[in-house]
C-alpha cells in the first residue's frame, strides 16, 4: 500500500498537492468503464509512521473516488505486454488536492 499523501505535507487552497498514479488490468477482462480508489486515513498520533497494509493500525476509509473511462476509446488505452506473457492495460490518473476548508 502507498500512501498520497504524508503528515506534514502541505496542502493549501494556493497550491494543490497533485499525486500521479495509475490503474493497471488485463486486456482479456475488457474495457474498464470506470476505475475506484479508496481514500484512507491514519492519525498517527504517536509519529509512528503510517502502516504498510490497510489493516495494520487504525486506518479509516473516508471516502471513494471513482473515475469514468466510459469515454475514452478503447483503442487510446495503453496496452503493454506483461513478465507473465499476458497482456495489460495501463491507464495513468492524477489526484489533485486542495484544503478549501476555511
Amino acid at each position: 500500500m502507498s500512501w498520497f499523501i504524508n503528515k506534514g505535507s502541505p496542502v493549501t487552497e494556493d497550491r494543490a498537492f497533485i499525486r500521479k498514479y495509475h490503474k493497471v488490468w488485463r486486456v482479456s477482462e475488457g474495457p474498464r468503464q470506470s476505475v475506484a480508489q479508496d481514500i484512507l486515513m491514519f492519525a498517527d498520533p504517536e509519529d509512528n509512521g503510517a502502516p504498510i497494509y490497510k489493516d495494520g493500525g487504525d486506518v479509516k476509509h473516508l471516502a471513494r473516488l471513482t473515475a469514468d473511462l466510459s469515454c475514452i476509446p478503447v483503442s487510446e488505452l495503453m496496452q503493454k505486454l506483461g513478465k507473465d506473457g499476458k497482456m495489460y492495460c495501463k491507464r495513468p490518473l492524477q489526484l489533485s488536492l486542495i484544503d478549501a476548508i476555511d
